[in-house]
């Protein structure tokens, strides 16, 4: 395969695209127009996962109803003798994170990280929320999003407009695909209304696409820019195979799926990707794929936002 040519960019614009712009924040009316370097230097101290989005986090519940195989929450909790996988589906608010005060922190906060918003425990969230806003907080709203639910927090939360982002995670736009890998989410069609629906409504809207769950990602790109103020991230599907075995998925079809699908999003698919999306300034690399690039990865949480 034929390598990337190098775009010659200025050194004050590589320090922005890099999420070292003024006060650490990425200048997102510009391209990320950066050279594929096959020789980049991976610091040890780089961040990765929901680091490069936020400088703190805030979760108020045990477990997630979406039931998705892959998640890296599930996986760790159950490492750490928080929650078992086997229940990890029946979510469990946690009283004390609701009832805690809330103060004023530097960088956006992500609300939640470990779990999903739902109609069980949107009212705690909304009490959170509110509170972690009212001080003037800036908070990331990731979410497989419920319309009802993103209804109820548009209305609730519209005097905070402006401090809020939300962040939809669509893995693809194949429903046979997100029914295998999140058996419980909402399907595509009902997350792509919730984007439209609070885009309509003027919140500030961006996609996760991590982990990227089929190769043909374009026309689901396609298809959410027009509703996408800030930005869409593509990522990798990290750690799979561990993740789904530690959240007890070892099964042969599973596994096979898991492997199939690692080695489709490979290296030649993620420079051809990059080579239709460089120049467009809303679409942002994961970690994951920032290694492949030879794109630097932020030193501190929260840069790249």
């Amino acid at each position: 395969m034929k390598k990337l040519k190098n775009v010659k960019v200025s050194k004050a614009r590589q320090v922005i695209c890099r999420g070292g712009g003024k006060n650490g924040r990425k200048n997102n009316n510009s391209p990320e127009v950066l050279p594929v370097n096959k020789n980049s230097t991976i610091s040890e101290k780089t961040v990765f996962g929901v680091a490069e989005w936020c400088s703190s986090k805030i979760n108020i519940c045990l477990g997630c109803s979406n039931g998705c195989k892959y998640c890296w929450a599930r996986a760790n909790l159950a490492r750490m003798g928080m929650r078992p996988s086997n229940i990890w589906e029946k979510e469990e608010i946690r009283p004390k994170e609701v009832a805690k005060k809330r103060s004023k922190i530097s960088g956006r906060t992500m609300f939640p990280s470990t779990h999903d918003i739902t109609e069980s425990n949107v009212d705690s969230y909304l009490i959170v929320v509110k509170k972690v806003l009212e001080v003037g907080n800036e908070v990331l709203i990731v979410s497989k999003p419920h319309l009802a639910v993103i209804k109820t927090l548009c209305k609730e939360l519209a005097a905070y407009k402006e401090q809020i982002l939300f962040r939809f995670t669509i893995g693809t736009n194949k429903q046979t695909v997100l029914d295998y890998w999140e058996p419980n989410a909402p399907s595509y069609k009902e997350r792509l209304s919730a984007l439209k629906y609070a885009f309509r409504l003027g919140f500030q809207t961006s996609i996760s696409c991590e982990p990227c769950l089929h190769p043909n990602v374009k026309p689901l790109i396609e298809t959410l820019l027009p509703f996408v103020t800030d930005s869409i991230w593509i990522g990798l599907p990290n750690r799979l195979v561990q993740r789904l075995s530690t959240n007890g998925f070892k099964d042969k079809e599973t596994v096979r799926r898991a492997n199939e699908l690692l080695v489709q999003l490979d290296e030649n698919w993620a420079e051809t990707l990059y080579k239709d999306y460089r120049l467009n300034p809303k679409i942002r690399w994961k970690e994951s794929l920032k290694k492949i690039l030879g794109i630097d990865v932020p030193t501190a949480a929260g840069l790249d936002v």
